[in-house]
Formats: C-alpha cells, structure tokens, sequence
C-alpha cells in the first residue's frame, strides 16, 4: 500500500514537470520562428542574363547558433523554385556569410518574390520589380499593308530590334494566316539579336479570296511570349 501511495506522489511530481518543460519548449519554437530573424540578406540584386534572370544573394548568420538546411525560394508568375543556399555543407556558423548566383527564367511577369529560410526560423523576405524592356526585350514593326487584291503578291517586312541592354540568341517569329484567304507556307523563324541591333524578316502573302481576315503572329524571347495581331481586308 506504501508502495503505490509513494508511486501516486512521485507521478504528481514528475507529470507537472514534464507539462511545464514541454510549454518551455514550445514557446522556445514560437519565439524563435515569430521574433528573432537569424539571417539577414544583403547586397541583394537581379540581372539579365539571355532569356535568364540572374539572382544575386549574400546571406549572414546573425544569430549565435548554427543555421542549417537554409533554401532560397524564389516565386514568380505562380511558379516557385526551390535552392539550396550552399550545393555542399548547406548551413551557415554564427557571423558566416555567403554569397551565392541563383538562376531562374524570365516570364511574363514583373514581380519576383524571394524567401531565404530554414527550419523554425523567421524566413528572411524581399522582392524585385522587372522593367518593362525585360519582359519586352524586342521591339516589332509590320509593314504590312492593311488593304490587298485577290491576286496579287506582297512582300512583307517585319522588323525586330533589340531594345533591351543584353544579347539575345533565341529569338523566334512565326506568323498565322487563314489559308481560307492566302497561300504560301510558313515556318519558324530564329535569329540571334545583339544589343541595339535590329533584323529584317521576309514573307510574301498572296491572297486568293476576298473578306475580311486577320494574320496573327507569335514573337518569343526564350520562355517570353508575345502574340500580335492585324487586320486586312481583300478585295477583288
């Protein structure tokens, strides 16, 4: 009988204790997620790189413990990429810093969100806003005339400059007609743009039925698109 009263007391004991160290615990987690940010990004930047976007980082452990499995995850265009900090020993000592590259594609979207975080730590959050000649890198002139007769063959200009500050080795142009109204193929067109540089592209359009008809025509710049359109009427 002793025996158990002595057992029915330390168990008294020993269940407070264990509530009270496992509340320390968790309100540890919640302080250390909700009020201390270990890592502090700096000299932050985005560039161009091609049809990439190039992200440049420097992270610093700011806390007094080790900081490891840190990911940098980039968001943009409802797509996310996942990085690790460091391809090799991915953690950072109290006061290290790194410096790491980060690529991702360019889309159609001006906003890139990035997140710097680790396991039951306050993530570490910033964003960039591209211009719009990094979503628009190529300017297009058509010189297409808007009036045409059955009949008779035009030959077309489309004119493609690069107005952005880099090269651009994947360009491609194609155009769509209603084969109800024109003959003649057409294919995809690639070509290379440097900086400031403009190409001409050719096409002849013949039109073999009179109306009203619409060419359409999709330029893109690696991952970027563009679709345009214009109106011509045939007549006899």
């Amino acid at each position: 009988m002793g025996f158990v009263i002595n057992l029915i007391s330390r168990r008294k004991v020993i269940y407070p204790f264990f509530v009270i160290m496992i509340c320390l615990v968790i309100l540890t987690l919640i302080f250390l997620f909700f009020f201390t940010k270990p890592l502090e990004v700096y000299d932050s930047s985005i560039s161009v790189s091609g049809e990439n976007l190039i992200l440049t980082l420097g992270v610093e452990n700011v806390s007094n413990h080790l900081v490891k499995d840190i990911e940098v995850v980039v968001l943009f265009g409802g797509e996310k990429k996942f990085f690790k900090l460091k391809p090799e020993n991915n953690f950072l000592l109290p006061g290290e810093t790194y410096s790491g590259l980060y690529e991702v594609p360019i889309v159609d979207s001006n906003l890139y969100d990035v997140v710097v975080q680790s396991p039951f730590n306050r993530p570490a959050k910033l964003f960039f806003e591209l211009e719009e000649s990094t979503l628009k890198p190529v300017r297009v002139d058509v010189l297409l005339p808007e009036n045409m007769v059955v009949g008779k063959k035009y030959d077309v200009v489309y004119k493609l400059c690069n107005v952005s500050n880099n090269n651009l080795h994947d360009v491609s142009w194609l155009e769509t007609v209603d084969k109800r109204y024109f003959s003649g193929d057409y294919f995809l067109k690639t070509i290379s743009l440097n900086v400031n540089e403009c190409i001409n592209l050719y096409s002849t359009l013949t039109p073999i039925k009179s109306g009203e008809s619409r060419i359409s025509f999709l330029l893109k710049v690696g991952a970027l698109e563009q679709k345009l359109s214009q109106e011509v009427v045939v007549g006899e």
